[in-house]
Parts: C-alpha cells; structure tokens; sequence
C-alpha cells in the first residue's frame, strides 16, 4: 500500500483529539481535553483537504480516554473517560450526540453500581444489530446498549476486567479481546450467545506488565486480525473462526513518550495523541494493491 500525504487548506486552530467519521461524511473532533467539539466537512467537490471547520454543541463532561462509537442511525455514543478536564477521573458517565440536531443528551449509566463503579477507559465495540458492547474495568461485567430502546441488558462476564483492553468485531460475528490483566490469553465475545470464550494464548506477549496497556487490533480485509503490542512484539489470526489460532507478527520498538493508550488511540483516529499542542493534519490518499487470501493460512503478517 503507498500513498501520499497532503497538508489541509483549513488546518484546526485547535489542539484536536478523538476523531469519528460520521455517516454523513463529515468528521466530528474533539477539543483535546475540553467539552468543546468540532467538525470538519468536506467541500462541494468532496475534498477533505479544501474542508472547512465549523464548532459543534459542548459535551456534558471533558473526557479524554473514553469509549466512542458511531451508531447505525448517525448519532454517537460516547462513555466514560479517564480524566475529566484532564484532571484523573474514571467518569461513570454515558451520553449520545445527534448530529441532526447538534444536541447531547445524557444517558444513564449500566447498572448494578457493583458491577459499574466507573466506566473510565472501558473498550465498546458495535454489535452487527446496531447495539453496543461495552466493558467494565473495575470487574469482569460487560453490558450491552440499545440506542433504538434506550435500555441496558447485563451479558456475559468476561475472564478478566476490561481494563486497557482494545476490541475486534470479526466477520463470523464474535468480538476478540486479548487480555491485558491475565496477560498471556485472549478471549471472545459470542454475539449469538451472549458470552465469552477463550481464544487461546497469544503466541509472544503484546501487553506491557507495568502499565498493563496494548496498541490497537485492526481487522485486515482478508478476515484476520492484526494486534499491534505494548512490548515491540506484533500478532496476527489465523483464518480460522473457531478455534482462535495466532502466529506472530514483526517486532518493532517501543515508545516511552508514546504510551500503547495514545498508540490506540494514534492508529483508530487521524490524529496525534501524543501531544497537547495542536496538530498540524495531512490528507492520505492511498492506492490499494489486489489482496491474496488462502483459507487456513499459516503466513504470518
């Protein structure tokens, strides 16, 4: 894959942080450690890099390090947070933002509070039925949202806390999570049955023991999954649904000014997290080479 890199006409006058492409084909962005949000449309022509930024309604908290996702119907979802206003919090906080109506609206958190004291970090993850799954990081609880009914359901518990976790829908509907509490296994969520499986062990360690974080897990188009550690070490599925199989992957080195949290967070959203300064946005337009896929195959990444 090559591609080239193209400054923005309208950089952000801002110092941004979490992005999400909206369905509308808009960005929405927010305000690094603020309540404040942006977003960022393209031109009639369709150009990003000829994009203008114009604000968005004030979210009710200032989270940074928190679960997000774009529901089915456009709105997002958003819970939790580790610092509120940059200030440690693990916020027990949820809330949905209508980009029609450019409107917050605060949720109620999952309950019992013996399974949510905080939601914080938590990892979410969209269900193919449009609900989302979210993840205790305090205990090994998982609840899941419907957006359409408003409610909370409790589902199955998971073989650790959530904590620093990142999760993978997978084409045969399960969810992959390789455990960074019990480090060493990996585990899945069965959508159709409401639980969690084990996936096997990792073949090399991806999660750093000091702080207990991993980089991000992207799903690759031929249908395996490519997790990037906190260590230097890499792993990736095999093609095989079930059981998980893994092979391990390219090492590389790790960075201390750029912990794995920022690292995820650097690999899902364009743009940079390793630093409160604003950010200096780039264009990548990329030509994407035909892909070889063999079923059962032992390749390693």
């Amino acid at each position: 894959m090559s591609g080239t890199w193209q400054p923005l006409a309208h950089p952000p006058s801002f110092a941004a942080g979490t992005m999400l492409l909206l369905t509308d084909g808009t960005v929405m962005c927010q305000q690094n450690c603020s309540n404040q949000w942006w977003k960022l449309s393209p031109d009639a022509t369709g150009s990003y890099v000829q994009g203008a930024w114009t604000p968005l309604a004030p979210s009710p908290n200032a989270p940074l390090y928190y679960a997000s996702a774009v529901l089915a119907d456009g709105r997002v979802f958003v819970a939790g947070g580790e610092y509120n206003n940059c200030v440690a919090a693990d916020l027990l906080t949820a809330q949905i933002y209508d980009p029609i109506l450019n409107k917050w609206t605060v949720l109620s958190p999952p309950t019992p509070a013996t399974d949510w004291p905080k939601i914080g970090d938590a990892p979410c993850c969209v269900l193919p039925d449009g609900r989302v799954l979210l993840g205790s990081i305090g205990t090994t609880a998982t609840a899941i949202y419907d957006p359409v009914a408003n409610t909370w359901t409790a589902t199955g518990s998971k073989d650790d806390p959530s904590e620093e976790e990142t999760w993978t829908l997978l084409p045969d509907e399960t969810i992959l999570a390789v455990e960074c509490t019990n480090i060493g296994k990996a585990e899945k969520y069965v959508v159709a049955g409401g639980k969690w499986v084990s996936a096997g062990a990792t073949p090399v360690i991806l999660v750093q023991a000091s702080s207990q974080e991993i980089g991000p897990a992207l799903l690759l188009p031929d249908g395996r999954v490519f997790c990037i550690g906190a260590t230097g070490h890499t792993a990736s599925t095999l093609l095989r649904p079930s059981p998980t199989r893994w092979v391990p992957g390219w090492r590389g080195r790790t960075s201390k000014t750029c912990g794995s949290r920022r690292m995820r967070r650097l690999a899902c959203y364009p743009t940079a997290m390793c630093s409160a300064r604003p950010v200096r946005f780039r264009r990548m337009a990329m030509d994407m080479p035909s892909l070889r896929t063999s079923s059962n195959s032992m390749e390693p990444i």
